[in-house]
């Protein structure tokens, strides 16, 4: 089961304490991971802060071998004759008659915008350049420069697969929502890059990917939208002064539910075309974190109306809203076995942070870690005879693994900084992680069950969040 959260780590905390070829330059997403799609504001309720996707891509041959590179590429360049290049994000390349920066600009391309390789490499004015076709240009055809061995301007172009993860992109005064082959490869901005993304989340299906906006201010009249896999076809789906956010399909990808704090902090559901919106916890008291059960007839939540955070369980239509933790203790970020029957959750009932299991009435709690260390972030495997989580048992927080009883701890990672966001890939082999992610220019890393290969598939100065592997 894929849980993608957020805030609950935030309560959690809370409670627990122009020589270079270049035409435009502004501050890069990343420096090693380019776009794809050129992007133009558009949306289907007319609010153009919202982008849709679109490329362009000229008909390949497969890729010639490589030639002899001159001494000024030797290590540095990736490109070749025959392929396809991307332009870096916040970039636009000059494109020039011949390989040098004195001669005559004819054109450039932009941000995104994929080109086709026909000659090339030459070294000229300290910069590597090659010999590029795209529409755009003028003559069709027109020398742009790969970079200077210190930072790229173009770089191969990958196409995406099936297996893809969506996350935000955290920037100083904005963010974006990127996707990615799960090794890494084809980077590619699928949102605007101005404004606040947030909350990607794959449907049932991985045709579409719900997420929340907000134009101005970071979290501040945030609405809640949908596009498609490869970002076009945004739509609105909330409009409202107040926020809307932590979205979450229903398992049939017929409904989103959502916290809206229109009230105060209430769970909501609409179906997923943005009609039908209903209060359903409907209680003055502050809900959130809302979970669907694997099929779809119940939902888990947090709430406050007892006066300390507790793990409720309602029917999908708010009918039976129940205490299912009810303990004075905090009990936070509930997430449901695959088979619907339990529900994992954090308590301090013991002084310090541990995972319990219940179940879905109420019955059977117990405490599977158990120790005088913080431990927190439970997550499922798909098979539920697992659960991948957080601790800081050994004197930093690293990654851990144990049977669904609470046997069997393997600690997968061993790092100085703090992991965050954990999602299973759907057969259950990997744990997909976010490196650093209390701190600017965080990654995203993998790592097998079993601990070995542990890859950061990112690799770059940008903020990697918010991560959801497509199902």
């Amino acid at each position: 089961m894929k849980v993608n959260l957020c805030l609950p780590v935030l309560i959690f905390l809370a409670i627990t304490a122009s020589a270079c070829g270049r035409a435009i330059e502004v501050t890069p997403s990343r420096v090693e991971k380019t776009v794809t799609f050129t992007l133009v504001p558009t949306s289907t309720r007319s609010f153009s802060h919202i982008p849709t996707a679109t490329s362009t891509r000229i008909p390949t041959q497969p890729p010639a071998p490589l030639p002899t590179l001159p001494t000024c590429a030797v290590g540095y360049s990736h490109l070749q004759i025959g392929g396809e290049a991307r332009v870096t994000p916040g970039m636009a390349n000059r494109v020039r008659s011949e390989p040098a920066v004195e001669q005559n600009i004819i054109s450039q391309i932009g941000p995104g915008m994929i080109a086709h390789v026909i000659d090339g490499p030459i070294c000229a004015d300290d910069l590597v350049f090659w010999k590029v076709e795209h529409p755009s240009i003028p003559g069709g055809s027109g020398w742009t420069a790969e970079g200077d061995g210190r930072e790229y301007y173009l770089e191969p172009y990958v196409p995406l697969g099936d297996n893809l993860i969506v996350y935000v992109v955290d920037k100083a005064f904005s963010s974006e929502i990127d996707v990615m082959n799960d090794d890494g490869s084809g980077a590619t901005r699928l949102s605007g890059d101005t404004g606040y993304y947030h909350y990607p989340a794959w449907s049932p299906d991985g045709k579409k990917i719900v997420f929340t906006y907000s134009e101005k201010v970071e979290r501040s009249n945030v609405d809640i939208y949908i596009m498609n896999a490869d970002g076009s076809g945004v739509r609105r789906l909330t409009e409202h002064e107040a926020t809307d956010t932590f979205p979450h399909w229903s398992p049939d990808g017929t409904r989103i539910v959502y916290v809206s704090y229109r009230l105060d902090g209430e769970i909501f559901v609409m179906n997923a075309d943005g009609s039908g919106q209903t209060n359903l916890s409907n209680n003055p008291a502050d809900d959130s974190l809302p979970h669907w059960a694997p099929d779809g007839s119940k939902i888990l939540f947090n709430s406050r109306r007892d006066g300390n955070h507790e793990i409720y369980v309602m029917n999908a239509d708010g009918s039976g809203q129940a205490n299912i933790s009810n303990n004075p203790a905090m009990e936070i970020e509930g997430t449901w076995a695959p088979d619907g029957k339990r529900i994992a959750f954090i308590s301090n009932r013991t002084g310090n942070n541990d995972i319990f299991v219940v179940n879905v009435d109420g019955s059977g709690d117990m405490n599977l870690t158990n120790r005088s260390s913080n431990d927190w972030y439970p997550n499922w495997s798909p098979d539920g005879e697992r659960i991948a989580f957080l601790s800081d048992r050994d004197g930093q927080t690293d990654l851990y693994l144990m049977n669904a009883d609470g046997s069997g701890v393997t600690r997968l990672t061993h790092s100085p900084e703090s992991e965050g966001y954990l999602v299973w890939s759907s057969d259950g082999t990997r744990i997909l992680f976010v490196l650093n992610w209390k701190k600017r220019n965080s990654d995203i890393f993998v790592v097998n069950v079993d601990g070995s290969t542990l890859t950061n598939i990112t690799n770059s100065q940008a903020n990697e969040t918010e991560i959801d592997w497509a199902p």
